[in-house]
């Protein structure tokens, strides 16, 4: 798992616990991957700058494209979408949305989804 400034990700091992009974893993396995590599980075900015923001995960759409199997890669590159919402959130001092996109690749670079979160950033 990484988290630098561009963005993040997550990988997670198919396995006996996150498979389904066609043989791939769960689709909402794969979304609390992607759900994690969007929120991480912003609880993570958040925290550094203690900002006292809540965080809710308001919308999600998901669109697979290829059976999840063997190890899978939850790739979250906004990083300025997310900067540029929270700074907004900052300048207004109420509430702001951001959409991120998550992309779950296989080992050989193939697009297994895309995941899209509305997240809800308001001050306190």
């Amino acid at each position: 798992n990484h988290l630098d400034s561009r963005g993040c990700e997550i990988r997670m091992r198919h396995s006996f616990w996150n498979k389904n009974p066609f043989g791939s893993m769960y689709f909402a396995a794969m979304a609390m991957g992607a759900e994690m590599s969007t929120g991480l980075p912003a609880y993570t900015h958040l925290r550094r700058r203690r900002q006292s923001v809540s965080l809710l995960l308001s919308g999600m759409e998901a669109v697979y494209h290829k059976k999840a199997v063997g190890l899978v890669h939850f790739r979250f590159e906004g990083m300025k979408d997310l900067l540029d919402s929270l700074e907004s959130l900052q300048k207004s001092g109420d509430t702001c949305t951001a959409l991120l996109v998550s992309q779950c690749f296989n080992d050989q670079k193939q697009l297994m989804a895309e995941f899209r979160f509305t997240w809800t950033f308001r001050q306190r």
